[in-house]
């Protein structure tokens, strides 16, 4: 039996998450003893078979096509502000905008970032209602200006406001594990992590591809950066040599970022 190394097997762990087809009634006796470790092994934390450990990447890119959303942990901040717009058609602009995170960073060191966010949630509001009412005089829609990307029409500031909220401040569990830095391990480490996640490294970079697509589309869309060149080029820095593919995707999708 593998052991999962007391907590999870890393091999191709994305791809085996995203091809699991273990549910509730998945017999898990021959495998463990009751407890922790069984509901583990269930859950698919651990890779107890042949398929396991090679899980099938066609499978594995047909569900995550099928997704709604679909996010990139490097792009944390991004990936929220995504789904709050594919779910509400609503955009906060302190949070998410290159522009409305630098005010935030300048006010919070003058300590007036509170009161910042909610004048420019106010004016926000009032150009949402003012574009509402000239679409009424009109006889339509309020025109699709970046302003009605902010509050559209499957959303009210009311009812979503504290999600959106929420984006400027992002949560972070590191489960007691302190920081690290990939660049940081020896080259042979790096080679024996590919070797492990070679199928999940493909996985990514479709991901990453959809992703980046995906947001540029709003971006487009709201006539706002969401991705700041920044934050791209510090992502670039730290894959340094790895993941070539992943660099060639930033440059084909977001070229005036690079």
């Amino acid at each position: 039996m593998r052991k999962c190394f007391n907590c999870y097997d890393p091999t191709n762990m994305q791809t085996r998450y995203m091809t699991c087809h273990r549910g509730a009634d998945f017999d898990v006796g021959s495998y463990c003893i009751p407890g922790w470790f069984c509901r583990k092994v269930a859950d698919g934390h651990c890779a107890m078979t042949a398929s396991d450990l090679q899980p099938s990447l066609e499978e594995a890119t047909t569900n995550m096509r099928r997704l709604h959303w679909v996010g990139i942990t490097e792009f944390y901040l991004e990936s929220l502000c995504l789904l709050a717009f594919q779910v509400y058609h609503a955009l906060d602009h302190a949070a998410c905008t290159c522009s409305g995170r630098r005010h935030l960073r300048e006010d919070a060191k003058q300590g007036r970032g509170k009161r910042w966010r909610k004048r420019q949630q106010s004016k926000q509001h009032q150009r949402n209602e003012e574009a509402k009412e000239a679409g009424k005089e009109k006889g339509g829609q309020p025109p699709p200006t970046s302003s009605a990307a902010v509050f559209g029409p499957r959303a009210s500031p009311k009812g979503n406001m504290s999600f959106l909220k929420a984006l400027a401040h992002p949560s972070h569990e590191s489960h007691h594990v302190s920081k690290h830095d990939v660049n940081s391990l020896p080259h042979h480490v790096l080679e024996q992590i590919d070797v492990l996640t070679a199928t999940d490294a493909t996985l990514y970079i479709t991901a990453l591809r959809r992703f980046l697509k995906a947001l540029d589309a709003m971006e487009q869309e709201v006539g706002v950066w969401i991705l700041c060149p920044q934050k791209v080029n510090r992502f670039l820095e730290t894959l340094g040599g790895s993941l070539p593919m992943a660099q060639e995707v930033i440059r084909e999708v977001l070229p005036d970022r690079v």
